[in-house]
């Protein structure tokens, strides 16, 4: 499928991703890597400035592009797998990885608050978007 970039206002492409992204999940096995990767034995074994950078990558490549998805679909639920995911990466030990987790929670709190992806697309259920900040909240 071609991807439309101008369909697209460039705050949306960076939150919701690529057009078509709003219809992919993460399979089940995949999220187990992903977890894998996000182990302390990573680290100790790739050393920590690898697994800042993997950690970072997940979040911002793959959890973020769901989250997107969730605002993004009307039929998108929330994947708890991926949420799993990102409580792992709000505790991870990296300080900049934390804080660029909390940033991504406090945008789609302020997402549902408004009611809005942006000034010109509306969030495209907000009961899945609800239940998502919900799920975010839910622990850490």
């Amino acid at each position: 499928m071609a991807e439309d970039l101008n369909a697209l206002d460039h705050p949306r492409y960076e939150l919701a991703a690529k057009p078509c992204a709003i219809l992919a999940t993460v399979w089940p096995e995949h999220r187990a890597l992903l977890s894998d990767l996000l182990e302390a034995r990573y680290a100790s074994r790739f050393g920590a400035p690898m697994a800042r950078h993997v950690q970072r990558r997940v979040l911002l490549d793959v959890v973020v592009n769901d989250f997107g998805a969730v605002a993004a679909n009307e039929l998108r639920q929330p994947d708890e797998g991926v949420v799993d995911l990102f409580h792992s990466l709000r505790r991870s030990p990296y300080e900049e990885v934390r804080a660029e987790a909390n940033e991504i929670k406090h945008a789609f709190e302020q997402m549902l608050e408004r009611g809005m992806q942006t000034e010109q697309h509306e969030v495209a259920n907000r009961k899945h978007l609800e239940r998502l900040c919900d799920l975010l909240d839910g622990y850490s």
